[in-house]
């Protein structure tokens, strides 16, 4: 027998060449109009908790956090969240590291990783949320690696924290469109129409300015449902980036974030043991 629930998604990186208190109240603003169940936050604001996630009108959000990097923001109403510490994180990508010999620049992935165990409160699904901010500063070989270490990693947790689904939002800060070679990692990637902005930005590329279209996403991956049971399998649609928000109150005309945020929907389906 199985159940499914929907849940609305955001993924945000929040930096911007605007005034702080500006972003942040764009960022309340976007995020309560929303209404979103998951927000997938990556460099974080001053005042984050405060001016960010308490000012979200009438949702409740409880949120984990890894400095300015990345955080994890979730509804309160929808779901029980269980934080996965620093602590825990590092002893797992130790043991990855050390048996899979991936290079020392992996390192940094705990750093980068805002990660909660999420149970569904009407469904009593539950599966490993994460935001990942990706390195920027490397080349796109080492970036490419230090993704794929970051996918065992986040299986090695969902065996220890017994799910079996993992859904990222994140600034990969490498394209996640399907010609770049990352199939073999067996995670999907919703493929969506650029904002006008990022067609732009695209074409000027072309002129010699630096441009990753696609860097900001979701993904999503299910480790084998023999592992635990019963298991939850996902899937995302109507993926895009947020319209209409990002030049309100701007000062000269200038967008007020760097990134388009994205939305989407999650559907979580949860499959009992005794059908497999």
């Amino acid at each position: 027998m199985s159940s499914y629930s929907f849940y609305s998604l955001m993924s945000v990186n929040m930096n911007g060449k605007t005034k702080p208190d500006e972003r942040r109240a764009l960022l309340s603003k976007i995020i309560t109009s929303s209404g979103s169940s998951l927000v997938f936050c990556q460099e974080l604001p001053d005042c984050f908790e405060k001016e960010v996630v308490r000012k979200c009108g009438t949702c409740v959000y409880d949120f984990v956090r890894t400095g300015k990097e990345a955080a994890v923001m979730w509804s309160e109403a929808h779901f029980y969240g269980e934080p996965v510490d620093v602590a825990f994180k590092t002893r797992i990508l130790d043991t990855v590291v050390a048996s899979k010999n991936f290079f020392s620049h992996v390192s940094e992935i705990t750093a980068r990783t805002a990660v909660v165990k999420l149970t569904s409160k009407s469904e009593a699904c539950s599966f490993l949320a994460v935001s990942w901010h990706g390195p920027s500063k490397m080349k796109l070989e080492k970036k490419r690696e230090v993704l794929k270490a970051l996918i065992p990693f986040l299986s090695e947790i969902c065996l220890k924290t017994n799910v079996s689904s993992i859904i990222i939002g994140g600034d990969f800060n490498l394209s996640t469109s399907d010609e770049n070679g990352l199939e073999e990692l067996n995670v999907y990637f919703p493929w969506y129409e650029l904002s006008p902005r990022g067609k732009l930005a695209k074409e000027r590329k072309g002129q010699g300015r630096p441009y990753i279209a696609f860097k900001d996403n979701f993904a999503i991956t299910t480790i084998s449902p023999s592992v635990v049971s019963p298991f939850e399998v996902m899937n995302l649609s109507e993926v895009k980036p947020l319209l209409g928000f990002n030049l309100e109150g701007s000062e000269k005309g200038k967008d007020i974030l760097d990134h388009d945020p994205i939305i989407g929907v999650l559907q979580l389906e949860k499959i009992n043991s005794f059908n497999l």
